[in-house]
């Protein structure tokens, strides 16, 4: 049986003269812009005696070289090499050529295979609005938010949650789920808030929308946006507040008037200071 089987063997490797050959590529077909990822080109070595380079390339430029240690196993080896690489947005998808070259320790480089990839490179970009009635002390208001979804992939379970009052309360739950917004789509969600019957300083509060959802492969991403709101004084507040403050100056008045009345002269001098009652 060996001696049928080794004349094979040897028309083989007669036959074969490709020295490397790609034999997988693990890599994203879809990706976000920006977002690094990694190209896996797994190979095999026929002979030993030199290093595997891997070529990724677009149009015939080269974008990104990696190479392999130094194969010296005489049966052949098998090998992966790895790229990292991130990409900007773009309409079309992404068309690359990897190519396997053989470098021998002694004779040189030669190219010996190639694999074509296609990679489509997204965005999801959730932009938040948002706009609020008049805020009264000792009322209630609506405030409504606009999550648009800008980019050109799908926002999975969209939760929007309000994580800064502002000093407001919410009178409904905080949380409220959107499910998916496609692109160019949006959202309205409106909460009611109440504000604080016994606030007495007009101005600018702040109010902060968090909105978190997963993409494609279930990662989580988040954003936010704050909406300004401003409080006016309601006449029930200076209402409330006008006895309080009568009283609370009165009170004040009293007590100086009654050290007043304790305290009838103050000398000072060499000895110090000398208070006669």
């Amino acid at each position: 049986m060996f001696l049928i089987v080794l004349p094979m063997v040897f028309s083989v490797h007669a036959i074969q003269n490709q020295r490397v050959e790609i034999t997988g590529v693990d890599y994203p077909v879809k990706t976000l812009a920006f977002q690094p990822f990694q190209i896996n080109v797994h190979l095999h070595a026929f002979q030993p005696g030199g290093y595997i380079r891997v070529s990724l390339t677009s149009g015939g430029v080269s974008i990104s070289n990696a190479t392999s240690g130094t194969l010296l196993a005489f049966q052949g080896s098998d090998t992966s090499i790895s790229m990292t690489l991130q990409l900007p947005f773009s309409e079309k998808p992404y068309e690359f050529d990897l190519l396997a070259y053989w470098d021998a320790i002694l004779g040189g480089e030669t190219l010996e295979d190639s694999s074509s990839i296609s990679i489509q490179v997204v965005v999801i970009s959730l932009y938040i609005t948002g706009t609020a009635e008049p805020a009264i002390s000792n009322s209630q208001f609506n405030v409504t938010f606009t999550i648009k979804n800008n980019g050109t992939d799908v926002a999975h379970d969209v939760t929007a949650m309000l994580t800064g009052l502002g000093g407001f309360g919410v009178i409904q739950n905080g949380t409220v789920d959107l499910g998916e917004i496609d692109p160019s789509h949006s959202e309205n969600v409106t909460f009611t808030m109440i504000s604080n019957p016994y606030d007495l300083v007009p101005g600018e509060r702040q109010l902060t929308l968090s909105v978190s959802f997963f993409d494609w492969m279930g990662e989580l991403h988040s954003t936010s946006a704050n909406l300004a709101v401003y409080l006016q004084v309601s006449q029930s507040t200076i209402s409330f507040w006008l006895p309080t403050a009568v009283i609370v100056l009165a009170f004040l008045v009293a007590i100086v008037l009654i050290l007043m009345k304790k305290v009838r002269s103050v000398r000072v001098g060499a000895g110090g200071v000398t208070i006669r009652r």
